[in-house]
């Protein structure tokens, strides 16, 4: 071909290797502060408020200690306690020992929390973006 189109998509696919790289490294999340983001939210009788969201970095796992922030970056609760995470099956909540980053879990025992609100480690002073 004459228009410059001769490796076909080989180039496309090398640029895009070598701009975005490799998956974040999971054994990494142990080193990072836990952030998740709030997408969703519901109630269950007998476990209260629910949040539904993706975990940004870190881990977490029932028990851990967390704060609640709101978008712009105030807290809204300096202190609270995951009661449970919960991985979705289909329409069920399925009970899980602990979540990682890029995980999409459901969270209960964090009360107050909004849609866009952040969850993080108590160390961790900005919302997620």
């Amino acid at each position: 071909m004459q228009d410059g189109r001769d490796g076909g998509m080989v180039p496309l696919l090398d640029a895009i290797v070598n701009e975005i790289g490799p998956p974040n490294d999971l054994a990494a999340c142990d080193n990072e502060p836990f952030t998740f983001a709030v997408n969703n939210i519901s109630t269950d009788p007998y476990l209260g408020r629910l949040v539904t969201g993706k975990v940004h970095s870190g881990r977490v796992k029932p028990g851990s200690k967390v704060k609640l922030l709101s978008r712009e970056g105030q807290i809204l609760t300096a202190s609270s306690s995951v009661s449970a995470v919960f991985v979705m099956r289909g329409t069920e909540r399925t009970p899980t020992d602990s979540a990682q980053a890029g995980d999409i879990v459901v969270l209960a025992g964090v009360d107050g929390a909004g849609v866009a609100d952040s969850i993080v480690a108590p160390s961790v002073d900005a919302p997620v973006p």
